[in-house]
């Protein structure tokens, strides 16, 4: 039975671009999420399902196998599909094929752009967390899945796991109710990620009055210097 499914999965694939993406995702996610992804998948892909189910023409199975055999069993479902893709324009084109939802399309993105630059240290991902402007529950996931990419890493993974997010113990409203108000914009917006790099590169160890006393004195002499130095933006005049 599994052998004539498979034969009329290759006679008649050119069928699959009738079956909504919605619903091949909906499959395609239980044979990644399942004890027989590896086998599965490669088994679909020499049958030349693969541009039709939102993968290139020419999948990176290589990488795939290699990644399954480390890794089965132990990763999202997404970070499983985004071993056959080598750029973010296939992952592009599987998230417009497949109607991925949002946390599984950047999840892949995310995958796809930490990869390329090798293994990171702990202070990189809480570094990652802290800065992003993204949902941090979501980012958090990512995190991790991106780190069981990166070889060598079960150290690093249990102990970001066990990491506890720290509050940045400062806010605009402190900036702006100083003796000396900062400015409310975009100067402001510099100062507070300034801040917090200070405050990450200490470890957390630089406490509210710390950042707003001399740490903010050095760091709003720089923004107010850049901003100051900036070529004017003025719009000219029409004649």
């Amino acid at each position: 039975m599994i052998n004539s499914g498979f034969i009329y999965s290759r006679n008649n694939a050119d069928g699959l671009k009738n079956i909504s993406g919605e619903r091949i995702w909906t499959e395609l996610k239980k044979i990644l999420s399942g004890p027989m992804a590896g086998e599965m998948t490669v088994k679909m892909v020499e049958l030349g399902l693969a541009k039709h189910i939102g993968l290139p023409s020419e999948p990176n199975i290589q990488q795939f196998l290699a990644f399954w055999k480390k890794k089965k069993n132990t990763v999202h479902y997404v970070t499983l599909l985004v071993q056959l893709l080598n750029t973010e324009e296939e992952m592009a084109n599987s998230f417009k094929r497949l109607r991925m939802s949002g946390f599984e399309r950047d999840l892949g993105y995310f995958i796809i752009q930490h990869r390329s630059t090798g293994p990171k240290d702990l202070k990189f991902w809480q570094k990652t967390l802290l800065m992003t402007k993204s949902k941090t529950s979501h980012v958090r996931d990512w995190i991790e899945q991106a780190i069981i990419c990166d070889e060598n890493s079960d150290q690093i993974l249990q102990d970001f796991k066990n990491w506890e997010t720290p509050t940045f113990p400062v806010n605009g409203m402190d900036l702006k109710n100083r003796a000396e108000p900062v400015p409310v914009g975009k100067i402001m917006g510099q100062c507070l990620t300034m801040l917090k790099l200070h405050w990450i590169e200490s470890d957390f160890s630089l406490d509210r009055d710390k950042l707003l006393g001399e740490v903010l004195d050095d760091v709003l002499v720089k923004v107010l210097d850049e901003y100051n130095t900036q070529p004017s933006k003025r719009k000219k005049k029409s004649k």
